[in-house]
């Protein structure tokens, strides 16, 4: 509390004005201004004191792009290192293409099941983003839609999804775990390149193609394909330094150039078609693998181009030959077991008598 004392003087008579000043209490500063809500497309955006940024409507957002001289980019864009939660409401029907690109601070993402399209490169660079869920309505996951999303440890894509786009993963360094559903039927080239930290997958057996450079330089140990696969493409697996086996169902009849390029690890690879799938230039380069196939197909293997330069090829056993196995076995059992009976029943006899 604070005494002020003055005199006053007025018609010859001095008075003693006292004012009492009460503290001002200290106050915290107010939070940062937030703009009005921005119109995008069908929805409405707004931005909360508390770094929720919530997309409503009922429809479509608009389409974004932020490099070049055409860049447009999206009108939140002046407070970016304020978003740090985003929550699309039920009624949104498309992530606009490049909508949440480079939000540096954003942590978690709610995508309702109304969403059918995530637009290209819609989380492109959001670099603190740790895991995804992407519901099954969502029709096509869009090229990019998650590039480069560093901190993305785990994504689950429920059952429902049809397609992931090219660089759709791309340098995600940090992906741990994915789930890929049998809805899937496409996944685009380069989808999962650069992701070092993803050690397995397991590719839906809805998947007819393994696309170009689709696990290029991933830090994969095993992986599983499917019996759907016929063609594994150029550059499929390039630079896959941890893998180290590698099973090719007999529906696969083509392998691209340089598909296993550089898997320097690989020590096994089975093939399981008899007959010699056609195989791009430097497929297997650099690779010491020892190759097991059928052995109906062993010859084919050693006169085909690039199968012929594995220095190890080994016959691999059939079904029949497995069956006849165990036949063979089961027969000497019980030839054997019959002969101990009767050397048992012979001796009881002798020692009776």
């Amino acid at each position: 509390m604070t005494i002020v004392s003055t005199h006053i003087k007025a018609a010859g008579l001095t008075f003693l004005l006292v004012v009492t000043l009460q503290a001002v209490q200290k106050t915290a500063p107010p939070p940062p201004p937030i703009e009005p809500p921005w119109k995008s497309g069908a929805t409405t955006v707004t931005l909360s004191h508390n770094g929720t940024l919530t997309i409503t409507g009922m429809g479509a957002m608009e389409d974004y792009y932020i490099y070049g001289p055409d860049a447009r980019w999206y009108p939140w864009h002046n407070v970016t290192s304020s978003i740090t939660e985003l929550v699309i409401e039920d009624g949104v029907t498309h992530i606009g293409d490049w909508a949440f690109a480079k939000l540096y601070q954003l942590k978690t993402v709610s995508i309702p099941n109304s969403v059918v399209i995530i637009g290209e490169m819609a989380f492109f660079g959001c670099h603190s983003l740790t895991s995804v869920t992407i519901p099954g309505n969502v029709a096509s996951i869009g090229r990019g839609a998650f590039k480069q999303c560093t901190k993305l440890t785990s994504v689950t894509i429920e059952d429902g999804v049809t397609s992931i786009g090219a660089n759709a993963f791309y340098e995600s360094y940090n992906l741990t775990s994915i789930t890929i559903p049998n809805s899937v039927i496409s996944i685009g080239q380069e989808a999962f390149w650069g992701c070092t930290g993803l050690t397995s997958v397991t590719i839906p057996n809805s998947v007819t193609t393994i696309s170009t450079n689709m696990f290029g330089g991933a830090g994969l140990t095993s992986v599983t394909i499917p019996n759907s696969v016929t063609f594994i493409s150029e550059f499929a697996f390039f630079r896959c330094t941890s893998l180290t086996s590698v099973t090719i169902p007999n529906s696969v009849t083509a392998i691209g150039e340089g598909a296993f390029r550089y898997c320097s690890n690989l020590t096994a690879i089975t093939v399981l078609n008899h007959k010699p799938p056609a195989v791009g230039p430097g497929a297997f380069l650099d690779v010491a693998a020892c190759l097991h196939i059928p052995a109906s197909g062993i010859f084919a293997y050693r006169r085909a181009e690039e199968w012929k330069d594995f220095d190890c090829i080994k016959p691999i056993a059939s079904y029949r030959s497995v069956t006849l196995s165990i036949l063979i076995v089961l027969i000497f059992s019980i030839a054997a077991y019959v002969i101990a009976q009767k050397i048992t029943k012979n001796s009881i006899v002798a020692d009776n008598s």
